[in-house]
């Protein structure tokens, strides 16, 4: 203990059982001195517990707490007064029956695992909660009063499916599971991640979404559009249902500007305004010439999960400077990139490398106009380059070619293809 006295820069520090014991009542009121000189400096303490608190230790100025509980009943009484954040993990739903006794300043408190299974009694949450995470067995109606009126941030858990209507509005973040089918009408959100099918309140704006999740139909995408999404900027569209006739998402909110997208089937054109888009890709999805519109103009970084077919140069916008390739099949050509705006080039193969990525990669390498590099193959090759020179590059970290090589450092283009070849 003297030692991290002595030392002015500490900012966190973990206490985490052994053994399934404890730290008996003697641990905590010999080291009294440490823990209040340790508050006063404001350094974090948390406390990993895996069994039951028999002590009382509410005096000690512990900030979070993380409670594994397998059998015994919790006794929220014991817990210290100090704690901000609170994670329960549960295995069995009625080992917690009761709130009652959460300490006043928590701002964080997460149910884990089996989480909180009961209805939530108006006023028995601590009155500054700003996080609530229940786990994945809640599904009881939202009170009036039930939840503070502080609340920033809620995850329901993996079995809610009741109406928002007594939602607080103090709520900007909310995480739904795939069960919820109620149309959603809080246009206070700004942060909605929903694991299902999402639906929305007919003639409801929702100014203040900036980011969404939902695991909808693709049919489905194109309705949202700026006039019930005036400034989403970022979306996230799933679904598991191929199709087969062009979907055009032009009519999508102006306002995205970041879109990660399952290609389920062939896309004609995706929103005009986005700057950076992610594709999982499949067999029925192919890229298509720049002049057809299918990339914006906009567009700045690309990244396609399992694209299946050969690239073209006049596949990509002027506006690219980064593209990635993850599973590909095979490195593109270097006739097969747009060269005149891409800065940046990220491949990682499906495979191992052979003969024909060798010398690919070797032409890669050459042109002098891509700043950063990146190539990963299988498990035999994984390496970051940042261009210095037109043949000097900083490795990485992360770097290393045939386990060799695998500490920052400067790297010539002839020793790179050395460790390739040999």
């Amino acid at each position: 203990m003297q030692d991290i006295l002595n030392n002015n820069n500490v900012k966190e520090i973990s206490f985490i059982e052994q053994d399934n014991r404890g730290f008996d009542e003697a641990f905590w009121i010999k080291n009294k001195d440490f823990f209040d000189e340790m508050s006063a400096r404001s350094v974090e303490m948390k406390y990993t517990v895996s069994h039951s608190i028999t002590i009382p230790i509410r005096n000690v100025p512990l900030t979070s707490m993380t409670l594994l509980i397998d059998r015994a009943v919790i006794q929220f009484d014991y817990l210290p007064k100090s704690l901000n954040n609170l994670s329960i993990a549960i295995r069995h739903r009625n080992l917690v029956t009761s709130l009652v006794g959460l300490p006043d300043g928590l701002t964080s408190l997460k149910f884990l695992f089996a989480g909180w299974s009961h209805p939530i009694a108006p006023g028995s949450l601590p009155s500054r909660l700003k996080t609530l995470d229940l786990g994945s067995t809640y599904n009881y109606p939202i009170e009036v009063g039930s939840l503070p009126a502080t609340l920033e941030i809620v995850n329901f858990g993996g079995s809610f499916n009741q109406p928002l209507t007594n939602l607080p509005r103090s709520v900007t973040k909310l995480h739904l599971c795939a069960k919820y089918k109620h149309p959603i009408g809080n246009n206070h959100l700004e942060y909605l991640d929903h694991m299902g099918p999402a639906s929305f309140t007919p003639g409801v704006i929702f100014p203040a979404l900036t980011y969404l999740n939902t695991h909808s139909k693709h049919d489905q995408w194109p309705l949202i559009t700026s006039s019930t999404f005036p400034n989403l900027s970022t979306i996230y569209v799933y679904t598991k249902s191929e199709w087969s006739e062009p979907l055009d998402l032009s009519t999508m909110a102006s306002s995205l500007r970041i879109m990660f997208i399952s290609a389920k089937g062939p896309i004609s054109s995706f929103p005009q305004g986005l700057e950076r888009l992610q594709v999982f890709s499949s067999s029925l999805f192919r890229l298509t010439n720049h002049n057809n519109n299918q990339l914006p103009r906009s567009l700045l970084s690309l990244t396609i999960l399992e694209y299946q077919y050969e690239l073209e140069a006049g596949h990509f916008p002027p506006t690219l400077t980064s593209l990635s390739m993850f599973e590909h099949q095979q490195l593109p050509l270097k006739d097969q990139l747009p060269l005149l705006s891409l800065k940046s080039l990220s491949i990682g193969l499906g495979k191992e490398y052979d003969i024909i990525t060798i010398g690919r990669f070797e032409s890669i390498l050459a042109t002098t106009s891509l700043e950063s590099i990146e190539l990963v193959a299988s498990t035999r090759f994984n390496l970051h380059l940042y261009r210095i020179t037109d043949n000097i590059f900083l490795k990485h970290s992360g770097s290393s070619i045939l386990f060799e090589i695998n500490e920052f450092g400067f790297i010539n283009s002839n020793t790179i293809m050395h460790f390739l070849t040999k």
